[in-house]
């Protein structure tokens, strides 16, 4: 070598040595240091996955329900999300009526006085013990920002039934006994004048629309149903009617 030969002086090439030793050492510890920079900045970017919370669709935060730095639990509820754009509406079903509906079949919901078009989803297996109906869970796709949570629906239904009865003013039935309805019906009470007698006549409620209800009962074509202001009279009370010109 070049030590043999005269060329390098020994305390020379000892130096050389010791300090290519020294870099060789510094540049492992480097390494080592990269590598244990590298695992902890993987931990990071784990906690970092684990502490963000990735919604499953756009919408609108309505409720937060921990503060910010508080430590939750697998499975704990952090926000309620309201989808912006696809909607989920629950509505209450009689259970007699369930067996009419047909899932992913399009209905009409009334919402505020406008009419949408839904697709029914889901019917809930359990009767609300409260209103005794069965949750029907309907999605309104592509709402616009025209509905607000909380807002009353309307689920309309076109049901057909064979039933003999008579459309009266919604005006025209009072409370009655055992879930039936009171109707006033005036019957002459003198010949040849406008003199009536009040009689009450109780009635069932086969169906009601928004100002009439489908009924049925003890009466007849051509009774004299008084339409309003039947807080004002009772039974057996004799009044006049008149017919407007």
């Amino acid at each position: 070598g070049l030590v043999k030969k005269g060329n390098v002086s020994k305390e020379l090439f000892d130096k050389s040595f010791f300090e290519e030793q020294a870099l060789s050492s510094r540049l492992i510890a480097a390494k080592a240091a990269i590598k244990e920079t590298s695992a902890a900045l993987r931990g990071v970017d784990i906690k970092l996955q684990k502490s963000t919370l990735k919604a499953p669709y756009r919408g609108t935060i309505v409720t937060k329900y921990i503060s910010e730095g508080t430590v939750v639990e697998t499975g704990q509820s952090v926000f309620e999300l309201v989808e912006d754009e696809i909607l989920d509406i629950r509505v209450g079903v009689p259970a007699h009526a369930i067996k009419i509906f047909q899932i992913d079949k399009p209905y009409i919901l009334e919402i505020n006085g406008m009419d949408y078009q839904a697709t029914l989803t889901a019917m809930l297996p359990i009767i609300n013990t409260d209103t005794l109906t069965v949750t029907a869970i309907l999605r309104i796709e592509n709402a616009n920002n025209t509905i607000r949570i909380g807002q009353l629906v309307r689920l309309k239904i076109l049901r057909q039934l064979a039933s003999k009865g008579f459309w009266l003013p919604i005006s025209a039935l009072t409370e009655s006994r055992r879930g039936l309805w009171g109707v006033n019906v005036l019957k002459p009470a003198a010949q040849g004048e406008q003199i009536f007698r009040v009689y009450r006549q109780e009635v069932q409620m086969l169906h009601s629309a928004s100002r009439q209800a489908y009924v049925r009962g003890m009466l007849h074509s051509g009774d004299k149903v008084v339409e309003g202001g039947n807080h004002k009279i009772v039974p057996g009370q004799l009044v006049y009617a008149h017919q407007d010109d």
